[in-house]
């Protein structure tokens, strides 16, 4: 069978960062011609990342929501400032979420290339967490894939938050 156009690139969001390095192994290990770039998270301005699930949320859940990012991203300075404990550094990070509406469901920090968790962090890295509401999970994520990312966060695309309905 042949196929009437073969991509040379795809694209993948930062956002879904777990799913995106997955792809990118299987065209790897398949030998497909096919380059895989990953593009930034694109943020609301309180840190939510977009997604459409995120429609379901009134503004005031979007501004709860916006503390588990804030909590990620505060373990990333964490660990720029020389942290490397991942059990503190969950700890933290757990301690610093403060949902009404919304349940934690984990924080985690993981190797980025087999995606087990960490006792000790190295480079790269994700720092993930998720929270449930409405019966729906809404996840988070920050790839830390070098030294630069560490010290200066992700390259994020922000955006102003929807108007009230």
């Amino acid at each position: 069978m042949d196929l009437l156009f073969e991509p040379t690139r795809s694209y993948f969001g930062l956002k879904d960062i777990g799913q995106a390095i997955l792809v990118k192994r299987a065209v790897a290990d398949l030998l497909l011609d096919c380059e895989i770039r990953f593009v930034p998270t694109v943020r609301y301005k309180n840190g939510v990342p977009i997604s459409s699930r995120l429609r379901r949320f009134n503004r005031s859940e979007l501004d709860e929501l916006s503390c588990l990012f804030t909590a990620l991203n505060r373990s990333r300075e964490e660990i720029a400032r020389g942290a490397s404990s991942v059990k503190d550094l969950v700890a933290s990070a757990t301690s610093r979420i403060e949902f009404r509406q919304f349940r934690l469901e984990f924080v985690r920090i993981v190797d980025a290339d087999n995606f087990k968790d960490l006792e000790q962090v190295k480079l790269p890295f994700l720092i993930i967490g998720a929270a449930m509401a409405h019966g729906l999970t809404v996840s988070d994520s920050i790839y830390v894939p070098d030294q630069d990312t560490l010290l200066n966060g992700a390259q994020d695309i922000w955006i102003d938050l929807p108007k009230q309905s």
